[in-house]
């Protein structure tokens, strides 16, 4: 069915009303849920990506489709001031999604809040003029991952079930050496540096490991997993396949693989200042734009 700004619909005792609510995402939405068999319970916003805990949605990451981040962040502004601040204090948000997220810069890994909360505590729903929240919302985001131009057009089309992918087979060492594609560690950084398969990077499951597998990886190329569990190898296509990445082709677990390794000697960080001064070594930090502005190591 089609909903527009104002509709509503009844399922069961659960009142639901329909907010168009763009800044993220020219058609963004808020849905408005209230139990008509408990008046006294709090109204639940579902918010999607327009208010998260601790931030807004980033209004950069549509300008394939015609809108500028200075447009989108003016559609937020009136959506937040004009649909979801005149909510009562009491109203409890919830979010699509939190921490380890691109969608935003301060996302909180709380799961919901109340708009009470975040009236106190987000940075952008403090009083502020249109040109202010514009300037604050758009300063110091990340860059725009590669993929989400693609994953963002694959998702209108839609996509298939994770069900429907083939699923990786299990590769021996010599198949996994001669793998005409990407092959990915999915382990922490501490046991990749500590013995790694020659030519495999590093992106662990425990951080943002959807976001920079999208970010490096081209859609469409071959991938190989390297996990420690195959719970780690259904994980990896799992969240490989939630940003297009549908070509996961081959696994093997670290404690099977027969052939060289390589180390990365870990070091702290006097250390490696030491190591560069001693040796004529360059530091090279690898990290974002934003978080090297925010402090960084001398001459690095």
């Amino acid at each position: 069915m089609k909903v527009k700004d104002g509709d509503e619909l009844t399922l069961g005792g659960i009142n639901l009303k329909f907010l168009e609510t763009p800044g993220h995402t020219p058609e963004g939405i808020t849905i408005l849920a209230r139990d008509g068999e408990d008046a006294d319970a709090p109204l639940k916003a579902f918010t999607g990506d327009t208010l998260f805990i601790g931030d807004v949605g980033r209004p950069d990451l549509v300008g394939s489709k015609g809108f500028t981040a200075e447009q989108m962040a003016s559609m937020l502004y009136d959506s937040i001031h004009q649909k979801i601040l005149p909510l009562s204090d009491e109203t409890e948000i919830y979010p699509a999604h939190g921490a380890g997220s691109l969608c935003g810069k301060s996302l909180s890994s709380e799961t919901w809040s109340t708009l009470g909360e975040q009236r106190r505590t987000n940075y952008a729903l403090r009083p502020m003029t249109r040109e202010e929240f514009i300037n604050v919302v758009a300063a110091d985001q990340p860059e725009v991952p590669a993929y989400f131009p693609l994953s963002a057009a694959q998702n209108l089309k839609g996509s298939r079930g994770l069900a429907e992918l083939a699923k990786p087979s299990r590769l021996t060492s010599d198949e996994l050496a001669g793998f005409d594609g990407v092959v990915i560690d999915v382990r922490q950084n501490f046991e990749y540096g500590a013995g790694h398969i020659p030519n495999s990077i590093n992106i662990g499951l425990g951080g943002q490991f959807a976001s920079w597998a999208g970010t490096l990886i081209t859609i469409g190329t071959l991938v190989a997993i390297v996990a420690d569990t195959p719970e780690q190898v259904d994980e990896a296509v799992m969240r490989l396949a939630r940003v297009g990445i549908e070509t996961a082709r081959g696994f093997i677990l670290f404690g099977d693989y027969q052939g060289k390794r390589n180390v990365v000697e870990q070091v702290l960080a006097e250390g490696a200042l030491k190591a560069c001064s001693d040796n004529d070594f360059q530091l090279v930090d690898v990290r974002r734009p934003a978080e090297y502005a925010g402090g960084h190591a001398l001459n690095a």
